[in-house]
């Protein structure tokens, strides 16, 4: 039996077209900062994929895909790691604080779990045990997917079209009342892209205000992200008068 320690892994994947933004670099910093100690922290790139899973999973889609830089890729590869390996899967444009404590006592439990909003699984975030029957049907529907030309925004209509085909209770769903894992959403109870670039991208929101109501952990929308902030570097990002940029200086 598989011991519940041996899932104290966090796993992201790393994979753009030209460069990696410098915003999502600051993300993983934060990770290292406050991760780094407890937590084994895996990041995956299409060079070192094969050496987190199993060879069954190293197809043509996977070794070659149609669409290599999409979100839709990214949760195909994210299903496929945890299937092979369990632990955690994060999106890069996550961000960390030392109030992030996951309790890997949970997966005695539950096989998924998933952080939603309104019963609706939030993609981004996912805790799992090895081999949970969840993510061997979303393999297999995502099989059928990744060469099609998906928008990001598909990607939670998916998900949630196959979990409810699955046991509730194997799934455990963190709302973000609870978990804040949508901060602009749990302060403005709403999730909108408006309100994600006015909470993050702009000075009206205080630095207190961040640390004051995080839970430890914070999810960006990179595709929603203002394209000018994608083209900074480390330093020119962190001189911004946004919320963004203070939250970095202070956890890094």
């Amino acid at each position: 039996m598989v011991s519940i320690c041996s899932y104290n892994k966090i796993f992201t994947f790393i994979n753009f077209p030209n460069h990696t933004p410098a915003y999502i670099n600051l993300c993983i910093k934060t990770w290292r900062q406050h991760l780094q100690n407890r937590y084994q922290l895996i990041i995956l790139t299409p060079e070192n994929i094969n050496k987190y899973i199993d060879k069954k999973f190293l197809t043509e889609q996977v070794l070659n895909p149609a669409n290599p830089y999409s979100a839709i890729f990214c949760d195909y590869i994210s299903f496929i790691v945890l299937y092979c390996n369990g632990g955690i899967f994060l999106d890069a444009d996550t961000i960390i604080t030392d109030a992030f404590k996951p309790d890997f006592n949970i997966l005695k439990q539950y096989e998924t779990i998933f952080f939603s909003q309104n019963d609706q699984i939030i993609p981004g975030f996912i805790m799992a045990k090895k081999q949970s029957a969840l993510l061997k049907q979303l393999i297999l529907k995502y099989e059928d997917l990744i060469s099609l030309p998906l928008k990001s925004n598909k990607r939670a209509d998916i998900v949630n079209s196959v979990a409810k085909k699955i046991l509730s209770e194997n799934i455990l769903l963190i709302d973000n009342k609870i978990c804040a894992y949508k901060l602009e959403a749990f302060l403005m109870e709403n999730c909108t892209n408006n309100n994600y670039k006015k909470y993050y991208f702009s000075p009206e929101y205080s630095i207190e205000n961040f640390l004051k109501n995080n839970r430890g952990i914070a999810a960006l929308k990179n595709t929603i992200t203002p394209a000018k902030y994608k083209k900074m570097s480390e330093a020119d990002f962190l001189k911004q008068n946004i919320l963004l940029s203070k939250i970095f200086k202070v956890l890094i």
